[in-house]
């Protein structure tokens, strides 16, 4: 299992599991590395919009 994923599975809040774990799946898709500070950004946003950074449909963000 890969550091990024042990993370999210022993660090995560329960309810921001998922969507890390969606997160590493689009970063996966544009570089080797899981980064990518314009979908990581798309978490604040989400909280800035809404309130809450839970719930973030990243096909919007690709």
């Amino acid at each position: 299992m890969s550091v990024p994923k042990l993370i999210i599975d022993r660090r995560a809040h329960p309810d921001y599991c998922e969507q890390l774990r969606a997160y590493l799946k689009h970063t996966a898709q544009i570089s080797h590395e899981p980064l990518s500070l314009s979908l990581g950004l798309v978490m604040h946003r989400q909280f800035l919009r809404h309130g809450d950074m839970r719930n973030i449909a990243w096909e919007e963000f690709r």
